[in-house]
């Protein structure tokens, strides 16, 4: 008998939003109480306020919460030894706190992490859009014009810790994305910037650069494209345009970028020569997954590919099998998720001591494996860290 599709109906809860979260407890300690070394299964994080935006990193995570009609603050915790949680402390471990800068009036429009920097695009009260970092400065990857590079003192460690103001481009920016030190942004001029660390060519800005950027450097391939998605998490970048063609740059030695070969390092977008119409994007680190527009997710590059425990590695993307159809894609360094349209959320990859995957124990998933929540939970976002998972809900 054919299953009815069309009773799938995602039931979101008519009550206040929610955050889980699953990992390290390290990273999570300041949120849950009595916390293990490592959560294995979703738990619910204690927010005041509504939460409706996250983000996370290597180590640490944004939440996005609205407190009162016209009150936005931004939740952050984690380690925090570059500034990456947006204020400071004498502690570099574990700790949770408000970040601080970012004027209370302005709601959260994007947020993304990277290693451990992070950068934030806020609307105030005029609709204006402006651009927001703090964290690791190291290679540039705030765009704030300071890196390691330009130090008087050899060793100087380059930090902000709290959010500042980039400058430096042309029209709002709108969306963006973070690998581990590098920053990628769009603006409604239909510009696209890079800055930070540019050694595999996760930049984008030239066939003959491998330097780093520390302020915005346009990406003149993408003058006035309309682009509906960027996607980065370690060393290299997608970006989907609205005309449904995929482009790529950065690091690609296990054939992630989907060329049907191994490239050392993309120095220029280069357009990904695919089939199929692609709807979502994500990169994690030697492998990649696109989403087209029937709900289908292909993986391709090298690792756990959501195939079973082979193969390990395809230059071709290859299908992964779900019960139902795909809406939202998600990956990052060894592991990925998936949200089904009736808000089922799935994770598979290599998991280990912090069990990453949320599955309830540590074991490896080379298959997707659904997630089980304590109640009838719809995901509706998901933020990946190395060690550690939110969910949004």
């Amino acid at each position: 008998m054919a299953l009815c599709r069309a009773q799938r109906v995602r039931q979101f809860s008519t009550g206040r939003a929610k955050v889980y979260g699953w990992g390290s407890g390290q990273v999570l300690a300041p949120m849950v109480r009595d916390t293990p070394s490592a959560i294995a299964s979703p738990v619910r994080l204690d927010i005041a306020g509504v939460p409706y935006a996250i983000a996370s990193g290597w180590g640490h995570s944004l939440v996005a919460v609205q407190e009162q009609e016209r009150t936005h603050r931004i939740l952050s915790f984690g380690l925090n030894r570059s500034g990456q949680l947006g204020f400071s402390m004498d502690e570099v471990d574990s700790a949770k706190g408000f970040v601080k800068g970012i004027p209370q009036e302005s709601r959260i429009i994007s947020m993304a992490c990277g290693r451990e920097h992070s950068m934030v695009i806020a609307q105030d009260e005029s609709g204006h859009h402006e651009l927001y970092a703090f964290g690791n400065n190291m290679y540039g990857q705030l765009g704030l014009g300071e890196s390691r590079h330009n130090q008087t003192r050899q060793g100087t460690f380059v930090i902000r810790d709290s959010a500042s103001k980039v400058t430096g481009y042309e029209g709002s920016p709108v969306q963006l994305t973070c690998g581990l030190d590098h920053t990628v942004f769009v603006t409604d001029a239909q510009k696209v910037y890079a800055m930070g660390w540019g050694a595999d060519g996760q930049l984008g800005v030239g066939p003959h650069s491998t330097s780093d950027k520390d302020t915005p450097t346009r990406l003149a391939r993408f003058d006035n494209k309309s682009i509906l998605k960027l996607a980065s998490s370690t060393d290299y970048t997608f970006a989907l345009l609205e005309d449904r063609t995929l482009w790529v740059w950065g690091n690609s030695e296990y054939g992630q970028a989907m060329q049907g070969r191994k490239i050392d390092r993309i120095l220029e977008p280069m357009q990904v020569p695919i089939k199929h119409d692609i709807k979502d994007i994500a990169c994690g680190g030697p492998f990649s997954l696109v989403l087209t527009t029937e709900g289908s997710v292909l993986s391709c590059g090298y690792g756990v590919l959501g195939q079973g425990e082979q193969p390990v590695e395809t230059l071709e993307p290859l299908r992964i099998r779900f019960p139902w159809p795909i809406t939202q894609i998600f990956a990052t360094t060894d592991y990925a998720a998936c949200i089904d349209d009736a808000g089922q959320l799935y994770t598979f990859g290599l998991n280990g001591p912090h069990a990453r995957l949320g599955l309830g124990d540590t074991a490896h998933a080379f298959e997707p494996r659904k997630v089980l929540f304590e109640d009838s939970t719809a995901v509706r976002n998901v933020a990946l860290g190395m060690h550690h998972a939110l969910v949004l809900s």
